[in-house]
C-alpha cells in the first residue's frame, strides 16, 4: 500500500491519518493536519480519491479511529432517501426535494449534512459530490449509486434504488435484532430466577436445617452442592466474577469493530452452534444485496467489490471479497475466485455463473439475496420455536433441582431428631 503525506494548514488543527483509494484502484495512505474529519475527507475527494478510513492522532500519539457513518441512524437515512426519491419522481428539483426533506428531518446530524449538501448543489455541485463531502452521514454505497445515476442520466431511478437498497439493509438489521432479542430476554429471565433461588430461597432453608437438627444433620450431596453454589454467589468472589464479566462485555462492545478483535470474533461467530449458520446467511445476504445494487447501477465491478467488502460485516467474507477484487483486476472472471472460497456456497456460485454467462449477474445476485432473506426468516422462526422449549426446560430443571435439593434433607433431619 503506497504511503503519502499531505498537510493542510488550518487554525485549531489536529493530526489525522487517512487511507483512500485512487482512480487506479490502488489504496494509498498518509497524514494530514486539519480541523476535523470532514476537512480531511473533503480534501481527499477534491483530489479524486475515495476516503476509506480517517483516524485522528491524539496528543499522546495514539490513533483514535473516527467512524464516518456511526453518527447518523440508519433508519433516518432510509427515510430521507425515500423522501428524496418520491419528491424527484413527483417532478421537483434537487433543491426543492432537499428543502422538503430537511424540513421533516428529525436527526440533527443528518439535517446538518443535508443542509450542507443543499448549499453545494445550489452552487453547482452534483448531488453525489456534495454527499461525498459529508462522509459522517452518507455511506459509500449511497454516494456511488447516486454518482452512477447522475452519470447515466437516470437520477430518479438511482435515488429509488438507493432507498430500496438501504431499506433492504434496514430490514435485514431488524431481522438480526429479532433473532437475537428473544433468546437474550429468555436467558436473562432464567438468570434472574436462578439468582433469586440461590440468593434468597436456598439460604433460608439451609439456616432452618441447621436449627432443626442442632447442626448435626448430614445434608445430601445434591443439597450440599446447591448450598455451596448459594454460598459462592453471596461471597466476594462472586462480585469479582460479575465485575470481570461486565467489564469484558463492556470492552467487547467498545472494541468489537476493531480489526484485531474482529480477526478472532468473526470466525468464532461463524462456528457457533445454531447462530453460526444464521450469521453466515446474514453476511451472504449483505454481500449479494450490496453487490447486486452497485452492479445494476453501473458501478464498475472493481469498485463495487471494494464497497461490498466494507458492508458484509464479517472479516473472513470481507477478505474473500477483496481477494475476488484483486483476482478480477488481474483478468479473472468474478465467479472464478468466488468458487475457490469455501464461504461461498454452491448455490450462490451457480446463480452467479448463470448471471455472468447471460450478462445479468446483478439481477441473479439480487435473486440470491432474496433467497438468503427467506432462509434468514426461516432460521429465525425455527430458532424461536426451538429455543422456547429449551429455555422452558432449563428453567423447569433449575426450579425442580432446587426443590429436590430442599426436600431431601428432611429425611436426614428426621433421623437425627429420632435419635
Amino acid at each position: 500500500m503506497a504511503k503519502e503525506q499531505v498537510v493542510l494548514t488550518e487554525e485549531s488543527a489536529g493530526d489525522f491519518k487517512w487511507k483512500a483509494r485512487n482512480p487506479d484502484g490502488k489504496v494509498i495512505s498518509g497524514t494530514a493536519t486539519a480541523g476535523n474529519v470532514g476537512d480531511v475527507s473533503r480534501h481527499l475527494i477534491e483530489r479524486g480519491l475515495i476516503p476509506l478510513k480517517v483516524q485522528q492522532v491524539d496528543g499522546f500519539g495514539m490513533d483514535t479511529e473516527i467512524s464516518l457513518r456511526k453518527s447518523v441512524k440508519q433508519r433516518s437515512i432510509v427515510v430521507a432517501t425515500r423522501q428524496i426519491a418520491t419528491m424527484l419522481d413527483s417532478g421537483l428539483t434537487y433543491l426543492q426535494s432537499l428543502d422538503v426533506v430537511i424540513e421533516d428531518c428529525e436527526d440533527q446530524i443528518l439535517r446538518n449534512a443535508l443542509q450542507a449538501v443543499r448549499e453545494d448543489v445550489r452552487q453547482g455541485s452534483m448531488m453525489a459530490d456534495a454527499m461525498a463531502r459529508q462522509p459522517q452521514a452518507f455511506p459509500s454505497i449511497v454516494i456511488n449509486l447516486i454518482a452512477a445515476g447522475e452519470a447515466s442520466g437516470q437520477v430518479k431511478e438511482a435515488m429509488t434504488q438507493v432507498a430500496d437498497q438501504l431499506d433492504a439493509q434496514d430490514a435485514l438489521r431488524a431481522k438480526v435484532k429479532k433473532a437475537m432479542m428473544y433468546p437474550l430476554v429468555v436467558f436473562v429471565l432464567a438468570l434472574i430466577i436462578f439468582m433469586g433461588l440461590m440468593l434468597f430461597l436456598v439460604p433460608s432453608f439451609a439456616s432452618m436445617y441447621s436449627e432443626l437438627s442442632y447442626g448435626e444433620a448430614k445434608l445430601p450431596k445434591l443439597t450440599m452442592m446447591v448450598v455451596g453454589i448459594s454460598n459462592f454467589m453471596k461471597s466476594p468472589a462472586m462480585g469479582v466474577l460479575v465485575a470481570v464479566i461486565v467489564g469484558g462485555l463492556w470492552w467487547l462492545r467498545k472494541n468489537k469493530d476493531k480489526d484485531h478483535v474482529r480477526e478472532y470474533l468473526d470466525p468464532f461467530k461463524l462456528k457457533m452452534p445454531v447462530f453460526g449458520k444464521l450469521f453466515h446467511k446474514i453476511a451472504l445476504a449483505r454481500f449479494c444485496r450490496t453487490l447486486s445494487g452497485l452492479l445494476n447501477a453501473g458501478v464498475s465491478t472493481l469498485e463495487a467489490l471494494e464497497i461490498t467488502s466494507r458492508t458484509v460485516g464479517n472479516v473472513r467474507l470481507e477478505r474473500a471479497t477483496l481477494n475476488a477484487m484483486e483476482a478480477h483486476r488481474q483478468g479473472r472472471t468474478l465467479v472464478e475466485p468466488l468458487r475457490d472460497e469455501p464461504l461461498f456456497p454452491t448455490n450462490l456460485i451457480t446463480m452467479a455463473q448463470v448471471g455472468e454467462d447471460s450478462g445479468r449477474i446483478g439481477y441473479m445476485l439480487g435473486k440470491a439475496a432474496d433467497m438468503y432473506d427467506r432462509d434468514i426468516d426461516q432460521i429465525t422462526d425455527n430458532m424461536s420455536a426451538l429455543i422456547e422449549p429449551l429455555f422452558m426446560m432449563l428453567i423447569a430443571g433449575m426450579v425442580g433441582t432446587t426443590a429436590i435439593a430442599i426436600y431431601l434433607p428432611y429425611f436426614s433431619i428426621g433421623d437425627v431428631m429420632a435419635e
